[in-house]
């Protein structure tokens, strides 16, 4: 409920403003609304530099919903190794698809296959061209 994070917002510190503006901003990445969740997300990150890597893939998921593969590639290199391969592969190969680059899509998903140190992620990169 969107609505609750503006009335928490109220009540809270800095702290609490910078996690309410994380929960918002996830909130409406899911929501689709990418330019309203990277708003919360640069707030949240003036407020919480301490989890600024956390917040830069949070921005690239964002970002990765509008289809804009630049400002993908910006948050994943700001969020730094080795987060940005752990967590933001997939979000890289969601960005192109919904560019309209499934093929690309598919490849980007193909060689982070093969750069992934985990095998759970390779199995999931493995597997993401067939979702």
């Amino acid at each position: 409920d969107l609505a609750r994070y503006a009335r928490e917002a109220h009540r809270a510190g800095d702290r609490e403003l910078g996690l309410i503006q994380v929960r918002r901003g996830r909130a409406l990445t899911v929501a689709g609304d990418a330019d309203e969740a990277l708003d919360a997300f640069r707030s949240s990150l003036r407020l919480l530099p301490q989890i600024a890597d956390w917040i830069h893939i949070f921005s690239a998921d964002a970002a990765a919903v509008a289809g804009d593969t630049a400002l993908v590639r910006k948050q994943l290199a700001a969020a730094g190794e080795p987060l940005a391969t752990r967590k933001g592969w997939e979000t890289a190969a969601r960005a192109l698809e919904a560019a309209g680059d499934t093929v690309g899509a598919i490849r980007w998903a193909l060689a982070a296959a093969g750069r992934a140190g985990c095998v759970h992620t390779r199995a999931a990169a493995r597997t993401a061209p067939s979702r």
